[in-house]
This record gives C-alpha cells, structure tokens and sequence, in this order.
C-alpha cells in the first residue's frame, strides 16, 4: 500500500496496521492491495461475532487517540451495530502515569520551576491517571487546595499523527464503501478532529468551566470547581480540589445522603442545563458526578459540551408539541425547519414511521416510558429513513440516557420524564407566551421594513442591468437533447423525400424528349433517375422504420 507523505510518523502508521493485523480487524479492509499487506503482517483469523471485542483490545492497545474515538463511536447508535456499541462502552481511559520528571518539565517550561517549588504542597503521585492527561494535588502559595490536570507529554504530536492516519483509513472507506451508505467516514473522522483538538486544549475547557459557574451561581444545589486562571494555560489547567464522594459509591445504607433527592438534583441540573442555557455537559457519567455534604452535586471534566440555540430550542419546543398533540405533519414541518428532513427524502413514508411512533407511545404513563427506548426507536426511526442526527442531538440524547440510568440506579423508583414534563412545559409557553410573539413579530415587521427599503434599490439596478444588457436568465432543459436529435431526423428525412421527388419529377421530364441514348425503349438518364429515386426511397423507407422500432422500445 502507499502511506502519504503527510503522515508525521510514518513507523506509528506502521505499529497501527500490525495491530489491527494482530486483532483480525483486516476483515474490515476487502480491497485485495490492503489484504496482502496485512498477510505481511501476519494478520489473524477472527469469527465474525468476536470482531466487536477485538476491536475493543485493539483500540485499548493502540493507545488515547484511538480509545477516544472509540469512546465517541460508542454514543452513535446512528453509526454503528448495537453489538459494537455494547463492546465499545467497556472501553477503559485509565493508563499508567507518566514519569513525574516529564510532568516537572511541563511545569519548567509554563511556569518557570518544578511544582515542588511552585506550589506550597504538591503530591507527586497522581490522584487520576487519563490517556490525555493525569489530574495531582497541589496547594497553592495562597493555601487553596487545588487539583492540576496536566497534559501528557509529547500528546499532541502523537494525536496530530494518528489524526492524519485515521483521516487517511477514512479516505480508503469512502472510496470502497458502497454508494448508498449513509455513513460519510471523512466527515466522522473531521467531527472528531474538531472535538479532540478543543479537548486538548485546557483553555477551553477552562472557559466552559466558567460558564457553567456562571448559570448555577446562587443554586445551593449544584457545585461547580472555581478555575484558577494564573495557573492555567493550553496544557495545564489548575482548578478547584472537590473532596467528595463518587455518586455511585454511595451505599443505600449512608444515612448521610438522601439518594433519591440526589437522582432528582442531578436531574435537574441537566435539564436546566439542556431547556434553560442549551448549554449542557457532554458526558455526565458516573466518574465526573460527586456529592459534597448536604446532598449537593458536583459536576467535574468539562471538555465535552453540548449547545443548543435559542432558535433550535424554539423549535424543539413546536417539535415536542406537535408530539404531544399527535400531529404527525407539525411533527414533519418542524423537522424540515430543523433541516433534519430534506427534500430529497420520501416525507410520505417518513410520516408514516412517525404515526407509528407516536401511536406507540400515545396514553402510555409516564413511569413506563424509558429514555434509553424512546432514544433507541427515534435512532431506528432515522435509520430506516437514512436522517442524520446532528451532532448536539446526539449529544442530547446521550446525556439523558446517561442520566437516566445514574438516576435509576440511586432511586429505582425514579422516573426521567416527569422531570422532563416541567421543563417542556415551560419551553412551550415561553414559545407561544405574549412576549415572545411580540418579539416575533416585531422581528418579522423588521425582516419586511428591510426588504421594503432595499426593494427600490434592487429594481434600480435591476433595470440598469436590464438597459447594459446584463441581465442573463439560465435555463436548465430536461430531454432537450432528445428533442434536437428528433428534430434534427426528421428535417433530414423531409430533405431526402424532397430529393426522391425532384428525382420523380425530373425521370418524368426526361421522359417526354426523345433524345439518344436509350436503353429498353427509354431515354437512358430518365432512367437512370429513377432508378436513383428507387434505391434513395427504399433508403429512407428502411431509416424510418427502424426509428419507429426505436421509439416503440
């Protein structure tokens, strides 16, 4: 196979395809040039039901790039077949730390000397060890307990590589996947280029830190770690050290947390975070959820966030009420809005999976519905119909699945969706209440105003166009091709049967004078053209009937 140039390090390239050999994961590759390479590789016979797991080990071994993506195929039910998901979830970002004398130089070069001499304390063990970065204890001169998440060394190098490996696999699917797969590889690869580069970045996970202290300001509820921006750059971000207790390591037997108040605080909490800022945490499993005293909530790791528009939540609001009114063609309309539906997809047949949808879950309480199954039946639904998820809803959709089953498992009588009715409620009517309809309109008398003032404006110069002339109209035709070449016989079938008929005509003329030579008792060129007009008729005679046959096939 050729690697391309622009691969940084072409033996990590290397390392990547005996691995992938290694697994049997070669299965995935049918062009004939990729097989043989990996027979070179010595690659490995895997049953068909055993490559989701093999693909787990592989992407565990060939280390935090590749883990990572792993981690994102997971949550896309949309991309990949259930038993991959159910494989990928397992997928574990805890690794060995890394030596302290590389992290000493990390803090050498950002801050001037080691953190022995920065901080007042510093623990040189790590209290968390990632495939990006690992998290110690400090304490700054000021005496605040902090905790610094500090990038792995030489992490971005080994990312930008496999990154530009990674796009390379996903130019070969493209161009060997079948053409009416929904599927687009390249445009996965870059989703998940944008988001680890942003990842990798502390400043913008400081920053999405800050925002989320800013929206929960006040709430007692909810605790969010102060940032420490003097400590804090693109590899080292320095924040608040929250003592606290994993929300899943909390025994039903504590009588020092209220379990069921803490399933309905965390919920809460997202869904403030979704319906009131669409501006919510991306990933809120179990390991980045801890509980402070008084059954508060702290939320940690902000480098994954989902946003939602004021103008997409205005739709979501229309979207869920056609939902709630069973009006399968509001529900239609609203995702067209959305641009979820386009024009080239059979809306017909999309409302009739929608009918289906909602007669299933019509009348139904609320304690029956499940979040994971009502995601799961949406994510069918658009399969079926080859509709992409955009990204923030599939961000959406996990975030409540995750919440809903952290929510089950601290109070098993907890029930997602009549949190959720509250919020939807408020959604709707802040949509349809007064104010907004005013403000509405009053965009809309404004978006009128514009049009009206630039109206004369537009014609003016239309009109001069029009007198230069400018002014140029594109028509696109549609079997005008056909119509030519029709036209374009025929003429030619008239000019052949005009000149049999002077041939006629002329045969007949010479026939009248008596002119040597003769041939038979008749003037020889009266012959001669007639007999021209004979083989020319039966030409044309055999030329239309074989356009007849065409037509009639």
């Amino acid at each position: 196979m050729s690697i391309r140039t622009s691969f940084r390090d072409v033996k990590r390239a290397e390392t990547i395809l005996r691995i992938i050999a290694k697994h049997g994961l070669d299965a995935f590759f049918h062009e004939r040039s990729w097989r043989q390479f990996f027979v070179s590789k010595k690659a490995t016979t895997i049953e068909q039901s055993d490559l989701p797991r093999h693909l787990r080990l592989a992407l565990e071994e060939l280390g935090p790039t590749f883990i990572k993506f792993g981690q994102i195929l997971s949550t896309r039910p949309d991309l990949i077949p259930q038993q991959y998901i159910t494989e990928l979830s397992k997928l574990q970002d805890a690794v060995p730390p890394s030596p302290l004398a590389d992290i000493e130089e990390e803090f050498i070069h950002h801050f001037g000397a080691k953190p022995a001499t920065l901080f007042k304390t510093f623990n040189p063990k790590p209290v968390a060890s990632a495939s990006l970065s690992q998290v110690y204890r400090a304490t700054l001169p000021t005496g605040e307990v902090v905790a610094c998440k500090v990038k792995r060394p030489n992490i971005d190098a080994l990312v930008a590589s496999d990154l530009d490996i990674l796009d390379t696999l996903a130019e070969f699917f493209n161009a060997h996947q079948n053409n009416d797969r929904l599927i687009d590889p390249k445009a996965i690869v870059a989703d998940f280029r944008h988001q680890l580069e942003r990842e990798l970045d502390f400043t913008i996970e400081a920053q999405h830190c800050e925002t989320f202290a800013r929206h929960f300001e006040g709430d007692d509820t909810v605790k969010i770690p102060r940032v420490y921006r003097e400590w804090t750059n693109r590899e080292i971000l320095t924040m608040e050290f929250i003592r606290g207790t994993r929300i899943l390591d909390i025994q039903k037997k504590d009588k020092q947390f209220d379990r069921p108040l803490l399933a309905a605080r965390g919920a809460d909490a997202i869904l403030k975070q979704i319906f009131t800022y669409g501006f919510f945490h991306g990933d809120p499993h179990p390991g980045n959820l801890f509980v402070l005293k008084g059954n508060r909530i702290a939320f940690l790791d902000f480098g994954i966030v989902g946003r939602i528009d004021a103008t997409t939540r205005g739709q979501m609001a229309r979207l869920l009420l056609a939902l709630v009114n069973q009006d399968t063609r509001g529900v239609i309309r609203t995702l067209e809005e959305m641009e979820i539906i386009t024009d080239d997809m059979d809306t017909a047949a999309i409302e009739v999976s929608v009918q289906e949808f909602l007669d299933r879950y019509y009348g139904a309480p609320l304690k029956d519905i499940s979040m994971a199954a009502l995601a799961h039946d949406v994510i069918a639904v658009m399969i079926a119909h080859r509709i992409h998820l955009p990204t923030h809803f599939v961000l959406l959709l996990k975030s409540l699945s995750m919440l809903e089953t952290v929510g089950t498992l601290l109070d098993p009588t907890f029930v997602l969706p009549e949190h959720v009715k509250p919020f939807v409620e408020k959604l709707v009517l802040q949509q349809y209440a007064p104010h907004a309809l005013l403000e509405q309109g009053l965009a809309a008398t404004r978006e009128s105003m514009e049009l009206l003032t630039h109206l004369p404006e537009d014609v003016r110069s239309l009109i001069q166009k029009l007198k230069k002339g400018e002014l140029g109209i594109n028509l696109e035709h549609k079997g005008l091709d056909q119509l030519v070449e029709e036209v374009d016989r025929s003429s030619n079938e008239v000019a052949f049967a005009a000149i049999i008929a002077a041939l006629v005509v002329a045969g007949a003329l010479l026939m009248r004078i008596d002119a040597p030579p003769s041939l038979f008792g008749m003037p020889f060129l009266a012959l001669v053209s007639f007999t021209l007009a004979a083989i020319l008729g039966f030409s044309l005679w055999k030329s239309m009937r074989e356009s007849r046959k065409r037509r009639e096939e």
